[in-house]
């Protein structure tokens, strides 16, 4: 190209000097010479029509050359390098004045301050009120799209779907699992006349997704071993172990249960029979155990009030799991409180008794799943990465886009919609048996046990006794290995890139360091943050690449950690996992098909609830490459994008087999659903 150019300019140049208007003749010469050209080398050719074209008409050659310069940007001063540091002195004082101006806004709160969030004082939080937070970042160019899509579901659900819903449902009782069935399969369908796959939609909503509910499989013991494995939080499972580390102790287990139900209970196990004592040492007893929902309480309802009920207590129930000679786990007993003078159920219990205690596990479960790990260890905790960033890297960093792009949305969702769990009168509080207070309890309590090791798969696998290979079908697990494996290619792709390996580089890197030290509570006092309230048990400097690794690595996980939370809400079936459940007001028990919710008010709203949860989506895993300004990062991104694509093919097949042996799959984190970012 430059020598085509070169060519034309010398050739201009000669005919001016001629006086020529390049008649056809001329022309004629001009494709010959080029043909003669490409024979010739181009450093002598270079030469020769350089002297040919400045002899002809040097004023003229010297403004063509000047035209041609500025055309190509010769002139200018050279663009700022993406890099982790720079000598010229204009790059250094552009990355600074970058910095200032993004601390201008992420600014943390304190102990002192006064915003709207009810914990801004023992929490680091967006330093503004909700009104201001929403101004700014529908201003934000990047930012922006989060709030509208996140916003223009709740309109649509609030303008036309919760109205459509409320006038055909308004005359049901709400007494049989059909009609729970109808509503959901209403409002599935309401989310797909939008239209909006892309933004709007749920894997429940396709035809590869295994369907427990129009088929009544849900209320078996199977379905609901199956949902501790392939839902919401398919990491709550302990294994029991007799010695070692991984898993819950015996001795702890026994010190909660009933010891006059277990002591003559017997479990089977192929053609024989064992005891719990027996499955503890074969590695194959499992509970499901959650002590943080030993004390929560029920608040004041203020939905679904019926006469002569009230809300039954939320119980925390501990839940025994026999992993079979076949590899599956199965739902063995269910005890209704830690307390060994609490009474246990099996599946030989009456119908009624089982259903209601299966029915308190999933309320146990969810609430946890929502408050603790949802709520308190994602947006709560997690956000602290996000929120910090900006503070401390430019713009110009190799690693900003990495950033920028994976936390999309996680900052303005969180500081705009926490109203909707903490606030009196609202979501937590109209639909959740614990209310908001709860919300507020369970997710505090996960902020003051924040640790970064919470971050890595391997606490909830590894650490529970989980990897255990006995175990057959485990989707989340065995998929999460798959994608996790991409991601840590992914993420030596880009360390490679930026870093070439080099602890020494890292450990120069100013800027990605100050911002190591402000996130941890160890490092040392920075920009007025108050320390103690930062991430626990993380460095305060990264001196080796393997460190800088893991973060990253964990950084990447803690999407698909978010993913298992919320997105697995649906399908919007109620009975699945209520949120409340009612008895006689006497104590009574009632029929578990009515001490579920069933007031057409709670019931849409708490679909509508969980549907705004469980269906939006404002990106896709590694999407966003072709946005990507630097070159360098873009086409390791795209890499990495192509890649998903083959990760797509083999967990689509392997949920394709599940469906074809009526188990749940796990289409949650399939790449085609898995988004980039913490954004809902």
């Amino acid at each position: 190209m430059k020598i085509f150019l070169l060519a034309v300019l010398c050739f201009t140049a000669v005919l001016r000097c001629n006086g020529s208007s390049a008649p056809e003749e001329e022309v004629e010469d001009f494709k010959s010479f080029m043909r003669w050209s490409k024979n010739v080398p181009q450093d002598v050719l270079k030469k020769v029509m350089l002297k040919e074209a400045e002899e002809q008409d040097p004023v003229f050659f010297n403004g063509v050359k000047m035209f041609i310069g500025k055309l190509l940007g010769k002139g200018l001063p050279k663009e700022c390098p993406i890099a982790i540091s720079t000598s010229r002195k204009r790059c250094n004082e552009a990355r600074t004045t970058d910095i200032k101006r993004a601390r201008m806004w992420y600014q943390l709160t304190n102990s002192k301050s006064n915003t709207d969030f009810p914990r801004a004082r023992q929490i680091p939080w967006l330093a503004h009120n909700v009104t201001a937070v929403k101004t700014f970042y529908l201003l934000d160019p990047f930012e922006y799209r989060s709030l509208v899509l996140f916003g223009g579901f709740e309109k649509l659900e609030h303008k036309i779907m919760i109205p459509a819903l409320m006038v055909a449902f308004k005359k049901y009782p709400f007494v049989t699992w059909k009609e729970y069935v109808e509503l959901s399969d209403a409002f599935s369908q309401q989310v797909k006349n939008l239209k909006t796959p892309q933004y709007y939609a749920n894997p429940s909503q396709s035809a590869d997704f295994t369907d427990h509910i129009h088929t009544g499989y849900w209320k078996t013991d199977d379905a609901f071993t199956q949902r501790r494995l392939a839902a919401q939080c398919p990491y709550f499972l302990k294994k029991v172990i007799t010695s070692g580390k991984n898993g819950l102790p015996f001795a702890d287990l026994k010190s909660i249960l009933n010891p006059r139900f277990f002591k003559i209970y017997r479990m089977q196990y192929g053609k024989k029979w064992i005891s719990i004592t027996e499955a503890a040492k074969m590695g194959r007893l499992f509970v499901l155990r959650i002590p943080e929902m030993d004390d929560i309480e029920n608040i004041n309802d203020l939905m679904n009030q019926t006469e002569n009920t009230r809300m039954a207590k939320i119980r925390s129930t501990v839940s025994l799991f026999l992993l079979r000679p076949d590899g599956t786990l199965r739902i063995s007993a269910i005890q209704q409180d830690p307390k060994p003078n609490s009474p246990v159920f099996t599946h030989v219990s009456n119908h009624n008794d089982w259903m209601t205690i299966k029915g308190k596990t999933e309320m146990m479960a969810d609430g946890y799943c929502q408050a603790g790990m949802h709520f308190g260890r994602t947006h709560l905790t997690s956000t602290v990465w996000c929120l910090t960033f900006r503070r401390h890297i430019s713009t110009q960093h190799p690693l900003y886009n990495f950033l920028k792009y994976h936390c999309e949305g996680t900052v303005p969702h969180i500081s705009t919609s926490f109203t909707i769990l903490t606030t009196e009168g609202t979501g937590a509080h109209n639909y959740y048996g614990m209310g908001h207070k709860g919300f507020l309890k369970i997710g505090t309590h996960e902020w003051n046990n924040r640790n970064y090791d919470k971050y890595d798969i391997d606490y909830y696998i590894k650490a529970n006794g989980l990897d255990d290979p006995n175990i057959k079908y485990f989707p989340f697990r065995d998929d999460a290995k798959l994608l996790m494996a991409e991601n840590a290619l992914f993420v030596d792709e880009i360390i490679k890139h930026v870093y070439g390996n080099s602890n020494k580089k890292l450990r120069n890197d100013k800027e990605f360091q100050a911002w190591i030290n402000e996130v941890s509570s160890k490092g040392k006092p920075a920009l007025g943050v108050e320390k103690e309230k930062m991430m626990k048990n993380f460095p305060s400097t990264f001196r080796t690449i393997a460190q800088l690794k893991k973060f990253m690595n964990r950084f990447l996980f803690i999407n698909i950690f978010h993913t298992t939370t919320n997105y697995p809400m649906a399908p919007d079936f109620l009975p699945l996992s209520p949120t409340k459940l009612y008895e006689y007001e006497d104590g009574k028990k009632m029929p578990f098909q009515i001490a579920v919710p069933h007031q057409v008010k709670f019931t849409v709203g708490m679909t509508i609830l969980k549907g705004i949860i469980a269906n939006v989506r404002i990106n896709r895993i590694f999407d966003y490459w072709p946005g990507v300004t630097d070159l360098k990062y873009r086409a390791l991104v795209r890499k990495a994008w192509f890649r998903m694509k083959e990760v797509q093919k083999t967990l689509a097949k392997r949920n394709a087999d599940r469906k074809a042996k009526n188990q749940l799959g796990y289409q949650y984190i399939e790449p085609r659903w898995l988004t980039n970012s913490v954004h809902i």
